[in-house]
């Protein structure tokens, strides 16, 4: 269901922290399938330039991935999953603070197309993640309810 709010147009309910726990654990396993039937060459896969903001590149970099190989059905499983998680990656790097850093490199090991060690980081990048899915949970209230303080309501 989607709630209409003054200050924010429309909101999407908050996954809890269950929730998170089975998007990460999917989300992982897209990917890594995604990864185990990748053909290559890396070079047609490679990315235009990286959105700044942490949540914006994860979620591309997945995208990118999801792109380079010929299923289109997994592609956009792993979208959906991503549009999912996509508020919870904009808290991470409350509960993961070397998170960006951590991206940066799952980002040079797909460019030099070094997929066993990619696929090796990924899995501990979502097992992370889902192991704190609790933490990532209450991070993702607290930006949610700073994120909802407004003093005006223009209409």
């Amino acid at each position: 269901p989607v709630q209409i709010s003054a200050c924010q147009d429309y909101v999407m309910p908050r996954a809890g922290p269950h929730r998170l726990q089975h998007l990460y654990e999917l989300n992982g396993v897209l990917i890594d399938l995604s990864l185990a039937g990748f053909k290559g060459p890396i070079a047609a896969a490679k990315a235009a330039p990286r959105p700044a903001d942490y949540a914006s590149a994860t979620t591309q970099l997945f995208q990118e991935i999801a792109a380079a190989q010929p299923s289109l059905d997994l592609a956009g499983r792993i979208a959906e999953v991503g549009d999912r998680l996509f508020a919870a990656r904009r808290c991470e790097l409350k509960v993961f603070p070397a998170a960006a850093e951590a991206h940066a490199a799952l980002c040079v090991l797909w460019e030099r197309g070094d997929i066993t060690a990619l696929r090796h980081l990924l899995r501990a990048h979502h097992e992370a993640r889902t192991a704190r899915a609790e933490a990532i949970a209450r991070a993702l209230s607290e930006c949610a309810a700073a994120a909802s303080r407004c003093e005006t309501l223009d209409l």
